[in-house]
């Protein structure tokens, strides 16, 4: 049965713009993460973790990348694990219907304690809309590998297309729970 939704694409393509674009249309709460830009006089300068369900204890919005070349970054994966985590178990145990795993890349790859709980997440019967950096990691090709997924490459596809196909498959799957 598929439950999870990968949305990849090369950078700047509209990944999370199609995402966001979903969950706007599907009139449902969701819980997960996003990874954002903070920015220094006018620059970006690194992403920082976003929670979307409260972890009373934890502070949110933590920097995980620090930008030191146009393309290169130092990652702090102790964020994954401080706020990674706690945002990932809480997500799993919430009752909301959707997961919003916003993005998988480079920096978590090396914290297996959080991908086993973003593998638990896809386990799950929660709904997952996750999008992934275009990097050939072992996690992110087996994770297209999956049987429970459809894939959207924003490169092989219109903005339209895929946000109409994934309104009809995700509204499907909310329609039967």
């Amino acid at each position: 049965m598929i439950t999870n939704f990968l949305i990849t694409g090369k950078k700047g393509v509209g990944k999370s713009f199609l995402a966001k674009k979903v969950l706007d249309n599907l009139k449902e709460s969701y819980v997960g993460y996003q990874t954002l830009p903070y920015y220094i006089n006018n620059k970006i300068r690194g992403h920082y973790f976003h929670s979307l369900i409260d972890l009373a204890e934890i502070e949110n919005d933590l920097p995980f990348t620090i930008r030191h070349k146009k393309d290169s970054c130092i990652y702090n994966k102790e964020v994954f694990q401080i706020i990674g985590i706690p945002c990932l178990t809480k997500s799993l145990l919430s009752s909301e219907k959707i997961v919003l795993l916003d993005e998988l890349g480079v920096a978590e790859l090396e914290n297996l304690d959080y991908l086993n709980q973003v593998e638990k997440l896809f386990n799950s019967n929660k709904i997952v809309i996750a999008i992934l950096k275009k990097v050939d990691s072992y996690f992110i090709i087996n994770l297209k590998k999956r049987e429970d997924i459809v894939l959207i490459d924003l490169d092989d596809t219109t903005q339209e297309v895929a946000l109409k196909e994934l309104l009809e498959k995700i509204g499907g799957k909310l329609n039967e729970k």
